[in-house]
């Protein structure tokens, strides 16, 4: 699946497991159209019944995962004396 806007995003979660399914699933009720314009609406969000999603593919560019910070801490392979991704 290729990613033709050349953005990534990463977010964990440790506030619990399901936070990252929840936030995956990028659904927000319809009441946001008070507060977001229809020029923002229309090209990131999709209506569906009562509620809006963020359109497929921003959601497929981003990637949510739940991380244990102790036992795996982000970039630690990435990261020597001569600094990070030698």
């Amino acid at each position: 699946m290729g990613n033709p806007s050349g953005f990534n995003c990463s977010s964990s979660a440790l506030i619990s497991t399901t936070a990252p399914l929840t936030a995956r699933e990028a659904v927000y009720p319809a009441s946001i159209a008070a507060d977001v314009n229809a020029e923002r609406l229309k090209p990131f969000f999709t209506k569906e019944d009562d509620f809006f999603r963020v359109r497929k593919e921003i959601r497929d560019s981003v990637v949510f995962s739940v991380q244990d910070l102790i036992r795996d801490p982000p970039f630690r392979r990435g990261l020597s004396a001569a600094g990070p991704y030698e």
